[in-house]
């Protein structure tokens, strides 16, 4: 019986929203209304250089017999303390209330604010967006829940308020299950009429998940969108005398339909293979409102852009308890039309001349790529393993205009070594390369031609004693890329970039609860003009940072604090023949101070902070203050 009654609500279902299903996007449902989560209270400030971020989410729900009580808001703040004081503001509020009169139907209310404001003293400086609504929560036999909802929405933009309704309808379909099938589904339909401004959304989303057995699953994934959202835009004197208006009214109108399919073939429990495949449709155009012919050219047009996605994606895996592999391949074709939409009395000459101006910005592009990479134990604490990576990109340009057309290769690859050889201490070393190959087609781009190739040999380890623990890493890098035809190009010069990193961060125990060390680094980086066919190299820059910071820590299982001495050093050096000379530096002194807190594992709270003494060639500078802060509650 509970078979029957689904299977009548489904076909009910589809007959309602046909015309949705039929055609589907990628983008995941947002609900209007406010979504169960856990409750929860966040704030975090920091303030770096002279930026300041305060930020505030809380999101609290509550059950008092059967009314039920949501808020959820998000607070940003930005403040740029330079010679001109730059704020910016943005809150997000919902407020809901609702009564459970049955199991299956609780009527509610809500109150929406959205609100931006900036000091720019200009007419998008202050943004409002304010909602009052009526819902009611449906839900039948625990797997259909929708809520249609009506109010009034009231929207401040350009300085010009506007008034209207609101209605639509949001909800899921839960886990429907048929034998083998299992079908899930969420959808959104809403207007907001607040004229002379029309805003929709529609949106569905259906998930079909079949097993026929445990060696094989399959998954359909179906979704739409359909959005627009109109703007107040500026207009010129004629259009608005004629219209007798003060602004345009823009429309940005979207449609996105994804269609995807995933196979998945199990071989036991150590390897499976899966094909997927998906196509993604996409339109996106702009239109104007007022259009005043009479004074129309060709950048009166309205554009719009048509994008084709294919995928194509198979993957190999397998895994066993000594040796696991892996091999992927992905092709990738999308298409991008530009157009514009004809306008009725305008001359067809502007029509032509925005029509070739857009469909120079067509193009076409397809991407090929293949890696595969294992991994395999040669003892019982050391492994050993590599992966390699190929990447084609074919991007063409139909127009004759258009010189970007190009083809892109890459390869990669990587060796590693991975040893435990104690409980206490582990060790890795890896070797890995690149080859980057770039070939514009025309001769107008082909001076940007160039190869690139990288090599990085990097090594780290990692100790953890009772005493001591110890964490170091370093790596050496080297860049070469050359331009194929720079004897022809006064600008674009072949370089050699060299590298070298070291990174430690040490602690020793001193006392219960106590730790003394620091956590430093070193990077020392050289750049040249270079010539591939002798390999010499003709040092211009050379750049040495570093970092200290030496901090005694007090630590125990809900209290942390750190005391120490932060030091940034830059200095910046430029090449005369073969000898350096410092052209800039740059160095950073001053305290530092850390703290953690957490309380009844639902309070957590972190700030770090510093106090900079700046000197910049030798000279001081200024004083900053730095710091970060967050307090979480799990309420």
């Amino acid at each position: 019986m509970m078979k029957s009654k689904k299977t009548q609500f489904i076909l009910l279902l589809l007959l309602l929203y046909g015309n949705h299903f039929s055609q589907m996007t990628s983008d995941t449902l947002s609900s209007f209304l406010i979504s169960p989560k856990p409750n929860t209270f966040f704030l975090a400030s920091d303030k770096n250089i002279n930026t300041i971020n305060a930020n505030s989410n809380f999101y609290i729900n509550s059950h008092l017999s059967d009314f039920s009580f949501a808020i959820d808001g998000k607070f940003n703040s930005v403040f740029l303390t330079t010679s001109q004081q730059i704020y910016r503001n943005f809150h997000s509020l919902k407020l809901s209330i609702d009564y459970s009169i049955y199991d299956f139907f609780s009527p509610g209310l809500l109150v929406f604010r959205n609100y931006y404001s900036d000091n720019n003293q200009n007419l998008l400086s202050n943004i409002e967006e304010n909602k009052f609504l009526f819902f009611s929560k449906l839900n039948y036999e625990q797997f259909l829940e929708i809520s249609p909802f009506w109010g009034k929405s009231q929207n401040k933009q350009y300085a010009i308020i506007d008034d209207g309704e609101i209605l639509g309808f949001e909800g899921k379909l839960g886990n429907i299950e048929f034998e083998n099938i299992q079908i899930k589904s969420n959808f959104q339909y809403l207007d907001e009429n607040i004229s002379p401004r029309f805003d929709f959304i529609r949106d569905v989303n259906l998930s079909i998940n079949t097993q026929n057995s445990e060696i094989f699953t399959n998954r359909l994934e179906i979704s739409y969108l359909q959005r627009k959202k109109d703007f107040y835009k500026n207009v010129d004197s004629a259009t608005a005398t004629h219209f007798n208006i003060l602004n345009n009214i823009e429309s940005r109108i979207e449609q996105n339909t994804l269609i995807e399919n995933k196979l998945n073939f199990y071989f036991g429990n150590s390897s499976h293979f899966e094909v997927v495949g998906s196509v993604n449709f996409e339109n996106v155009e702009r239109k104007k409102k007022y259009i005043f012919t009479e004074i129309a050219t060709s950048s009166t047009f309205d554009p719009k852009i048509d994008k084709l996605q294919l995928n194509f994606i198979g993957n190999y895996y397998y895994n066993s308890s000594d040796f696991s592999y892996y091999f992927r391949s992905n092709f990738q074709n999308r298409e991008e039309i530009f157009s514009v939409n004809p306008i009725e009395g305008i001359d067809e000459i502007f029509l032509t001349q925005r029509q070739e101006t857009e469909h120079k910005k067509d193009n076409n592009s397809k991407l090929y790529l293949l890696s595969s990479g294992t991994e395999f134990s040669i003892s019982q604490n050391s492994k050993i393993g590599f992966s390699l990576l190929h990447r084609k990109l074919i991007y063409n340009t139909p127009s004759e205009d258009n010189y970007d057309d190009r083809d892109e290769l890459l390869s990669m690859g990587k060796l590693f070594f991975l040893e435990r050889i104690s409980h206490f201490f582990d060790w890795n070393i890896s070797l890995e390369g690149s080859f980057n190959h770039i070939v514009y087609i025309f001769s107008e781009r082909s001076s940007n031609n160039n190869i690139k190739r990288i090599l990085k040999l990097s090594t780290s380890s990692d100790y953890h004693g009772k005493i001591v623990r110890t964490q170091n890493s370093a790596e050496v890098l080297a860049n070469y890329t050359v331009y194929d035809y720079e004897t022809f190009s006064g600008n674009l010069k072949s370089f050699a970039f060299r590298q070298f990193v070291f990174r430690d961060s040490t602690f020793i125990k001193i006392a219960n609860n106590w730790e003394f060390g620091s956590e430093t680094y070193l990077k020392l980086s050289e750049q040249g003009q270079f010539s591939w066919n002798d390999f010499a190299q003709k040092p211009s820059q050379y750049i040495q940072e570093v970092f200290t910071e030496p901090k005694i820590i007090y630590n125990n299982s809900t209290f942390f604090a750190g005391v120490g001495i932060r030091l940034f050093s830059l200095s910046n050096y430029q090449y005369e023949k073969m000898d350096k000379k410092m052209e800039s530096d740059y160095l950073s002194v001053g305290p530092s101070f850390e703290a953690s807190l957490q309380l009844f594992d639902s309070i957590s709270s972190k700030f770090y902070g510093w106090y900079e003494n700046i000197y910049k060639n030798s000279r001081f500078d200024k004083n900053l203050l730095n710091f970060n802060f967050s307090l979480s509650w799990k309420i």
